[in-house]
């Protein structure tokens, strides 16, 4: 059985800071951009007026356009700014503008059931210790497993087996198995397999936001590892998550 400790949900609540100072956007911003979204509110009005459109969907419809654009231009402006006064990426930069999770069926802090522990005890132990010859006939029930805990979101399934002792020893022979010539197709379809799990919920805005609360339960440099998830480094991730966990003790 895995034990793994409760994670408090407010651990993940984003720090209380002005609008501004979150997104390092100038104050002075503000009046321009009114201006500009009531020229552009007056030049549909204007256009809107020659086709003789009815009033009620000039309104709508030109407040509706204008909210658009400026949520555009603003999101533009906030990544330039960001970029340049932290000299980042454009990824690193987007993830700080909108940095709440936004898929809430796969969360982070929900914890696995019993069911999904065995699975999960099932996962790792069959690709870290099975033997190669005998592993081609578990792909069935591994791939049925895996489905089965479908909704765990990624980032757990590490974290259970990370801070597991016994699990810990079965995912570092995992690891060690892409020094073998024979091993290697083990480790690469595991890998494959997991980065695009990652980066299926990286398109959801639903990983980086819980790279800080992973990191602090691995035991991990929760920048360094923030920096690659957002660069979207996964040969990288791993040799961080499974290089340190060598040396850190759960």
């Amino acid at each position: 059985m895995i034990n793994i400790p409760a994670v408090a949900h407010s651990n993940m609540n984003i720090p209380n800071v002005s609008f501004f100072e979150k997104y390092s956007l100038p104050k002075t911003m503000v009046v321009p951009a009114l201006i500009i979204s009531g020229v552009a509110f007056a030049i549909f009005s204007v256009v809107a007026n020659s086709l003789a459109l009815p009033f009620s969907i000039v309104l709508g419809t030109g407040c509706i356009s204008i909210a658009l654009l400026a949520t555009a231009a603003l999101k533009v402006v906030l990544i330039k700014s960001c970029r340049k006064q932290r000299n980042t990426s454009v990824n690193e930069c987007k993830a700080k503008i909108d940095p709440k999770c936004s898929f809430k069926e796969i969360r982070y802090d929900l914890l696995p059931n019993k069911s999904e522990l065995e699975k999960i005890t099932m996962i790792v132990t069959s690709l870290g210790s099975q033997s190669i010859f005998t592993l081609p006939t578990a792909r069935g029930s591994l791939k049925k497993a895996g489905y089965e805990i479908r909704n765990l979101h990624p980032l757990r399934f590490l974290a259970c087996a990370l801070t597991n002792v016994k699990l810990k020893k079965e995912m570092e022979k995992l690891y060690d198995r892409r020094l073998g010539l024979a091993q290697q197709f083990v480790w690469n379809e595991f890998y494959l397999d997991y980065s695009r799990k990652l980066d299926r919920q990286n398109s959801r805005n639903n990983l980086v936001c819980y790279i800080d609360k992973f990191a602090e339960d691995l035991k991990l440099d929760s920048k360094l590892l923030h920096k690659i998830v957002v660069e979207r480094r996964w040969q990288d991730f791993f040799k961080v998550i499974f290089e340190a966990q060598n040396t850190n003790s759960c």
